[in-house]
């Protein structure tokens, strides 16, 4: 637990490239990015399942196949 206090304490983990804010900073843009994709992907097969109610079968094996 000591090395967290450490860690976090050290003001050179908090400058540069390769400091704190620009990794959380970096990692909230991978994630934003994830996200949008995951979202032009999935919200408008659903509005088309949904509506037609056509394709369900082949999209819930297709997701339950990209899970494992």
């Amino acid at each position: 637990m000591n090395w967290l206090v450490d860690f976090f304490g050290d003001p050179a983990n908090w400058s540069g490239s390769d400091g704190i804010p620009v990794r959380l900073a970096e990692h909230l843009q991978f994630s934003a990015v994830a996200l949008l994709l995951a979202m032009l992907l999935a919200l408008p097969l659903g509005l088309w399942i949904g509506h037609t109610g056509r394709g369900a079968l082949l999209v819930v094996l297709s997701a339950d196949a990209a899970r494992e």
